[in-house]
């Protein structure tokens, strides 16, 4: 050959690592944990490298033989056959460079083409995805691998106390300020929204009332349900839980029978 080399360039035009004989693109390979299948050009890719791989093979033999021959017409001076068969070698020498250079070509402006586009752009997502999320765990690990190691036991428990602590008063201010919110509520804005009471765990009932007309509406079953979720003891009667509710919501009304006795009413609850 006449010592060039040719480089494999990447879609930036920064150099690659050369692909040498030994190469070969399989029909599905796995990138990182993603399974690519190649375009179809990886078939002409893998046709150019066959050729080539081909043709140094026959260099490799033909460089042999004439090693060889070199040896047995120098012992017997027939150097007339000697400089006949470099000829020949340097010229099939020069027609094999510039047909893998060829090759070599074409192999760039097809890996060009595929690593510029949906490979790198799949490649390059996953990656990213793969880096945050290990970054995520083993800033976990290392913290609480820290905290271990840095705050005696007896402390860690302390100030898991401390925190559960906060958020117990961080509960109870919020329901205070809720109950003193759904004392100025009166019926004739039955959409207004009743104020939310935070339970021990801090969520709210999903049977929660969202205006005074849904807590008015209340049937038996979702009253009771309503005052179980927070803790608060209930009654068999549908309007006796009610009024518990309201105390518990802070809504000032009550249900009041009236007449015989069979019929309920709300009134406004005396102050």
């Amino acid at each position: 050959m006449d010592g060039s080399k040719s480089t494999l360039l990447s879609s930036e035009g920064e150099p690659q690592t050369p692909i040498s004989r030994r190469c070969s693109i399989s029909s599905e390979d796995t990138v990182f944990g993603t399974t690519i299948t190649p375009y179809p050009e990886i078939s002409e890719v893998q046709y150019s490298i066959a050729i080539m791989q081909g043709g140094i093979e026959a260099l490799e033999e033909t460089l042999e033989k004439l090693q060889q021959n070199t040896l047995r017409d120098g012992m017997f001076g027939d150097n007339d056959g000697v400089v006949k068969q470099l000829s020949e070698i340097r010229s099939k020498l020069r027609s094999q460079g510039e047909a893998q250079r060829n090759g070599i070509d074409e192999i760039n402006l097809i890996l060009k083409d595929m690593l510029g586009t949906k490979v790198i752009e799949q490649i390059q997502s996953q990656v990213e995805e793969e880096v945050e999320a290990e970054v995520d765990r083993v800033v976990e690990r290392q913290v609480q691998a820290c905290l271990e190691e840095h705050l005696p036991k007896q402390l860690q428990k302390e100030v898991n106390e401390r925190k559960a602590e906060l958020e117990q008063v961080r509960r109870d201010l919020h329901n205070s300020e809720s109950r003193r919110a759904n004392a100025l509520l009166r019926e004739r804005n039955t959409n207004e929204a009743i104020n939310t009471i935070l339970r021990t765990d801090g969520s709210v009932s999903s049977h929660f009332p969202k205006t005074l007309k849904d807590l008015f509406e209340l049937n038996a079953a979702e009253c009771k349900a309503t005052l179980e979720d927070y803790g608060v003891e209930t009654s068999s009667q549908k309007d006796s839980n009610l009024n518990r509710l309201m105390q518990f919501l802070n809504v000032q009304y009550q249900m009041v029978r009236t007449g015989s006795g069979k019929e309920t009413q709300r009134r406004a609850a005396t102050m």
